[in-house]
């Protein structure tokens, strides 16, 4: 699904603050550890309900969100005694006669990111059943109005329809080749990883709006003006304040590299001395109460993560046999014969080669540009891929990505046989996931196609003033930068020394493990100050232009770098016209609101009472919250920021 239109079907619910926004982020690891996902059930298991439940009540009539009570409405007294199931129904569509059972709405699970799915189904109710009525809603709503029919979602339905094929192959593949005895030996290299005296450290946190009042706090209580225990009282996380704050062991995984080293050079009952941003969910103060040696996680508790991480090897291997077989023929455009390459041969060609000077778009789009033992793949196939392709490697003319694209059609089209041969369609839980994966690109369609429909000119003018006037920093700069990367810090050292010493960058590039940049003389292009490395950016920004930065930069992925400054300048706001459709990208997302409003607005929903979950009474009152909630941030302009989307 469109990432902007996934944000909006969760979005919603995410500000409403079900459950502690923190909560929703950062499930506490005891809690982490005891989740296994499983590939064929993604759903989040039925919690135990709760021993604070109201009192019974064997016949609760349900609430029809038509007549949604005020916030300050009785809420229920009553509850059913029995415990839901999969079966249970809870909510019905009444205008559809459409039943939402529970096991619909643990399968809206799937949509989430990963740090969501971990929270417990009890607490993430109110957002996965609103996500599950929403869906059967803008389903009914495609399909009445013809969107199954349309040719362009035929074609993404069976594109979905032919990953899944294949993923679900591979697994199985994979499957029948991976014993215990070779998670075992992985394993055991996992554990040999993990550094002896590698720690992890029991965190207690203070959750505030911005990053600027949780570094105002650790200064007040690092000068003795506050206590932390009094503190507390601030904090917005109303679930960790009654067990002073706790949320558990954190380890080196699961913050920033920097953030992780301050924690580790924190004393236990410390401060440290950098908050834990998430934007614009809050910044937390955070506090080490303990530490203690990292354990290594039981066999049994990671063997699905060990078979996962195993996945890309394995499918390689398994693809590479299948290709053998499939007597593969590929052909350029002019007609001439293609030579096998290998991965890193490719890479280098569409780095260095020169495209074909054949235009692709003047010839006959049936052009045979491959053959395999089961079929053929045509120009025109090629071109539907190509435009399927993200946005950045679009860039890139279909010339230049011809033989890459077919490649990949290629390998996707013998693995479908060979899935198709294995009778993988027969399997009830493909059928059922290539089913839910259709009903997602309707969705998909329709919100975005009714979406478009409401955005004027003057909205995108508008927006782009907007847009223009927060990017119009006079003082923001970006640096033209050329560089050599390395893969330790003592090589970069070296490279620098003999740079200084008279030796030509030109001339060092070829030492760069950079290939993409190393043709290119090491070009990094214009970066703007605030995506360079934080450590380095004023060193780089002092630097005079056509000169050698005097220092060895530190890269995210623990490279190092020699750079050069070729040129700086102030940053200038694009053109309208450059800005158009990412612009029009946004304002779908905000439109799509407007569009799931009128769809929910025309549907009466009844929510059911069912026993440990949140009651008719109290869901209305939530989404009342939500919708008021949302409307705020759509005036801001801003959308809501998704934990855990990448």
């Amino acid at each position: 699904m469109d990432d902007n239109l996934k944000k909006l079907l969760l979005g919603a619910a995410i500000i409403g603050g079900l459950g502690g926004a923190y909560y929703l982020t950062m499930v506490k690891p005891a809690e982490r550890s005891e989740i296994v996902e499983k590939k064929e059930d993604v759903a989040l298991p039925a919690e135990e309900p709760k021993e604070d439940v109201a009192a019974e009540s064997k016949d609760i009539p349900a609430v029809e969100s038509k007549d949604a009570p005020t916030a300050e409405a009785k809420l229920d007294a009553t509850v059913p005694t029995e415990a839901y199931t999969d079966k249970s129904i809870a909510a019905v569509i009444t205008d559809i006669n459409k039943n939402i059972t529970i096991a619909d709405v643990k399968k809206t699970a799937d949509l989430l990111p990963r740090q969501m799915r971990e929270v417990p189904f009890q607490t993430i109710y109110p957002i996965l059943l609103r996500q599950a009525v929403d869906m059967v809603i803008l389903e009914h709503n495609a399909v009445k109005e013809g969107f199954d029919q349309k040719a362009e979602i035929k074609n993404a339905i069976a594109e979905r329809k032919r990953t899944i094929l294949i993923a679900s192959f591979l697994e199985k593949e994979v499957d029948d080749k991976v014993s215990d005895d070779v998670l075992m030996k992985k394993y055991d290299d996992v554990k040999k990883m993990i550094p002896q005296d590698e720690k992890e450290f029991e965190i207690a946190h203070i959750l505030l709006k911005t990053e600027a009042e949780a570094k105002k706090l650790i200064k007040e209580i690092e000068s003795g003006k506050i206590t932390f225990e009094k503190a507390l009282e601030k904090t917005l996380d109303e679930k960790t304040k009654e067990t002073g704050g706790k949320i558990g062991f954190l380890k080196r995984m699961e913050v920033q590299p920097e953030l992780f080293e301050k924690i580790s050079a924190t004393k236990d009952n410390g401060v440290v001395s950098e908050p834990l941003n998430f934007g614009k969910m809050g910044s937390s103060v955070l506090r080490v109460l303990s530490s203690r040696p990292l354990s290594v996680p039981k066999f049994d508790d990671i063997k699905a993560e060990l078979k996962k991480a195993m996945m890309p090897e394995l499918s390689q291997e398994i693809i590479k046999k299948i290709k053998a077989e499939a007597n593969i023929k590929l052909f350029a455009l002019d007609g001439s014969a293609i030579p096998e390459r290998s991965e890193e041969e490719l890479k280098k060609a569409l780095e260095t080669d020169i495209p074909s000077s054949i235009d692709a778009s003047k010839m006959d789009a049936k052009f045979v540009c491959g053959t395999f033992k089961d079929g053929e793949v045509s120009l025109a196939d090629l071109r539907v891929a190509y435009d399927a392709l993200p946005e950045m490697l679009r860039i890139l003319p279909f010339e230049k990505m011809y033989e890459l694209v077919l490649i990949k059609v290629i390998n996707e089209r013998i693995l479908f046989s060979a899935a198709e041969k294995g009778n993988m369609l027969k399997d009830a839980k493909i059928q059922e996931k290539i089913a839910a994966e259709s009903c997602i690109v309707m969705q998909d369609a329709y919100l975005k196609t009714r979406a478009e429909a409401l955005i004027t000119e003057t909205d995108l003018r508008l927006d782009y003033e907007r847009i223009k006037k927060n990017l119009a920093d006079k003082n923001e700069m970006e640096y033209r930068l050329r560089h050599i990367m390395t893969a330790t810090e003592e090589e970069a050292k070296a490279i620098l020394a003999k740079i200084k010493s008279g030796k030509s960058f030109d001339e060092l590039i070829e030492s760069s493990i950079d290939e993409a940049t190393k043709v290119n003389k090491g070009e990094l292009g214009y970066v703007r100050k605030r995506y360079l490395p934080k450590n380095s950016q004023d060193v780089i920004a002092k630097a005079v232009k056509g000169t050698l930065v005097n220092k060895v930069i530190k890269l995210a992925d623990d490279k190092f770098s020699v750079m050069r400054l070729e040129d700086k300048r102030a940053v200038t706001p694009p053109s309208f016209e450059q800005m158009k459709d990412q612009i029009k990208s946004g304002l779908v997302a905000k439109k799509a609101v407007e569009v799931l409003e009128q769809s929910r607005s025309k549907m009466a929903v009844s929510y059911k009472n069912l026993k440990g979950l949140p009651t008719a009474s109290e869901l209305e009152v939530m989404f009342k919250k939500i919708n008021a909630q949302m409307s705020e941030v759509l005036k801001s302009g801003n959308l809501p920021a998704m934990p855990g989307a990448q």
